[in-house]
């Protein structure tokens, strides 16, 4: 693996990752399930995660939570993504101020609560720093 980045264990063998993937492979930068201890690699969705971003399960592992690195138009977006169905959704697009970056930065860095309902998360788009949370039961 040439590259690494933003990680979650789903449980005690397995993490999730950004990643380059397998050392021989030609699947590119892709969100990865790698298994502890191993060679296995397995993208998630090749077709859905196709930017680096902040990941993890819901505390019933079923569901991600993402997030995304501002694109073109400087907002950053918020999906969940059902692992069974392999469908995900777009929770919300938040602009972020281009002239805010580096260190002062404000990235997502999306959260679970303890029970799986609801998530919170870290945005500019009102002006502010500020913690938003969003009631997410019955999505999928």
């Amino acid at each position: 693996m040439a590259m690494a980045s933003h990680y979650h264990w789903k449980d005690t063998e397995n993490i999730v990752i950004w990643s380059s993937g397998a050392k021989d492979s030609d699947m590119g930068n892709q969100l990865y399930v790698l298994k502890d201890r191993s060679n296995e690699v397995q993208p998630i969705d090749r077709e859905y995660f196709l930017k680096d971003g902040h990941c993890s399960y819901s505390p019933d592992r079923s569901i991600l939570l993402y997030d995304s690195y501002p694109d073109t138009d400087s907002y950053r977006h918020l999906y969940l993504y059902h692992l069974a169905h392999k469908r995900g959704v777009t929770l919300g697009s938040f602009y972020s101020q281009p002239h805010i970056n580096g260190d002062i930065r404000c990235d997502l860095h999306p959260r679970w609560n303890r029970a799986g309902t609801a998530i919170s998360f870290d945005s500019t788009h009102e002006g502010h720093r500020r913690i938003y949370t969003v009631n997410v039961e019955g999505i999928f």
